[in-house]
Formats: C-alpha cells, sequence, structure tokens
C-alpha cells in the first residue's frame, strides 16, 4: 500500500514552491486506562471453529506481553502491525516450563477504544508446544462495535483474556495498541478539501503539541509519517500538510510546521 502512495506522494512535490493566493490554514493555529465491562472474560463461550490465523513465516519485534511465571509455563510475545489493509496481532507462544503440550487457545478482548476483536477467538497451533518450543502465529484482528467501550475515557490499552484449552487454565494480561496500525489506506485529502476543512474547523476543535521526532531533515518526516499511511497533502514554505483516517472512518487534518532544515 505504501508504494501505490508513492506515486501521489510524488505528485504532490510540484505544490512545494506554490506561491499561489489559495488560503491555507493559519500557521499561527495550533492514558488513563478503560476498565470496561468484565462480562464473559471467565465464561467463555467461544465458537468450535478452526482458527483462521496462520502461521507467520518471519519474525518481527514483539513485546513481552505474559511472563511464564504469570503463564503457567506458557511466555508470549505480541505486537499489533497493519499488514495487506488489516490489523493483525503477531504472536509467538513459547512453553517455558508446562509440563503439558500446548497447542489450543481462546482469546478474548475486554471491551476498548477502537472496539477491536479477534476476528475468530480460537487459536489452533500447528505444533504441540512441548518444553522450550516455540511457534509464532498472526491473528486477524476486526472492529466490532459490540468490543467498543462507550462512555470510557480513551486508552491505546486492550485488557486480554486467554484460556488454554490443554490445561483449562485462564490468564490474563494487556496490550497496548500502536495508534498508527488504525490508519487507512483511503486517508489521503486533496488539497482543496483539505484546505475547505480546515477553515471549517473551530479553535475548540484544535490541538496542538511541540514533539520532537529525532530525524534529520523535513524530507524524513514526510516519509516516516508516508509509512504510516499519514499523507502529505501540501507543502508551503516551513509547513507541511497531512491527512489521515482511522478505522472508525475518522478523519484528521494535521499540520507541522520546522524551526529549520535540520530541526524537525
Amino acid at each position: 500500500d505504501d508504494d501505490e502512495d508513492d506515486s501521489e506522494d510524488e505528485d504532490e512535490g510540484e505544490d512545494e514552491d506554490d506561491t499561489d493566493d489559495e488560503a491555507e490554514p493559519n500557521e499561527d493555529q495550533s492514558n488513563q486506562n478503560g476498565n470496561g465491562g468484565t462480562a464473559d472474560l471467565l465464561d467463555f463461550g467461544f465458537d468450535s471453529s478452526p482458527a483462521s490465523a496462520t502461521k507467520t513465516k518471519k519474525r518481527k519485534t514483539l513485546q513481552s506481553v505474559l511472563a511464564a511465571g504469570q503463564g503457567n509455563g506458557l511466555r508470549l510475545d505480541a505486537q499489533f502491525y497493519r499488514k495487506n489493509g488489516k490489523v493483525v496481532l503477531d504472536m509467538c507462544f513459547t512453553n517455558e516450563s508446562s509440563p503439558l503440550p500446548l497447542s489450543k487457545f481462546a482469546i478474548q478482548f475486554n471491551k476498548n477504544t477502537f472496539a477491536l476483536a479477534p476476528a475468530n477467538a480460537n487459536i489452533n497451533l500447528m505444533d504441540s508446544l512441548i518444553q522450550g518450543s516455540s511457534e509464532e502465529f498472526s491473528l486477524p484482528i476486526i472492529v466490532n462495535p459490540k468490543f467498543a467501550n462507550k462512555g470510557a475515557p480513551p486508552s491505546l490499552t486492550i485488557q486480554v483474556a486467554m484460556k488454554s484449552m490443554d490445561t483449562n487454565q485462564v490468564v490474563y494480561f494487556k496490550l497496548e495498541l500502536p495508534f498508527y496500525v488504525l490508519f487507512q489506506e483511503s486517508g489521503k485529502v486533496d488539497k482543496k478539501p483539505f484546505v475547505d476543512s480546515w477553515q471549517s474547523i473551530g479553535d475548540a476543535k484544535e490541538l496542538s503539541e511541540n514533539v520532537m521526532v529525532g530525524l534529520d531533515s523535513i524530507d524524513a518526516v514526510r516519509e516516516k509519517l508516508d509509512s504510516h499511511n499519514i499523507f502529505h497533502v501540501h507543502t508551503r514554505k516551513r509547513m507541511m500538510y497531512f491527512s489521515l483516517k482511522t478505522s472508525g472512518n475518522i478523519t484528521v487534518l494535521v499540520s507541522t510546521s520546522f524551526a529549520d532544515d535540520n530541526d524537525s
């Protein structure tokens, strides 16, 4: 998807020295956990159909989310990613000390800000994990309105319950969601609609923040944002404008200003 957007970004480069009189956004405009419900976290009423997850072919950077001491011998590393326009949860199961082979699990998310849930609650590993063995899975994630944590403060933390069908033991852990995995590939807004929308937004709906991103050029910032579906719309002097669309079809407009060529 990023490759498809590269050609669009190159076209937008023609606007960088634009000095027309078209109205621009004004340059001067500038985690709490949602606990949610806990229903069904212990009462696993799971469907018995096979898991739709697939074994991963290449190890990515995963975060430790469950230590063997808390997982009854099972260690779990996991991280959310975006693949082919979809959110997935890459997972690595390791049997560190369970005397029983482990192969079947049922997983459930608690209600959360973005209504995310596993596409299928059942995980069937390709091989039974004996002590010392590991296996990786990529679990598809969907938006399910039933899992929306309405009324709770926004949070990027997702509470998870998982049951081993081999031992009947239930474990609990938390996942941290990188916000950008929710950004759609269709989030680019053309220049004219961007300007019109920006000017229609009241000051009360605008948020501003000073940030240091650790990149050495404006072009590097643009490339980094584009790689996460935050699309370049227009450049004017030392201002760059971007747009994105979340999984909930909310469009976000972004303007950035830079202190100098080497300070981003």
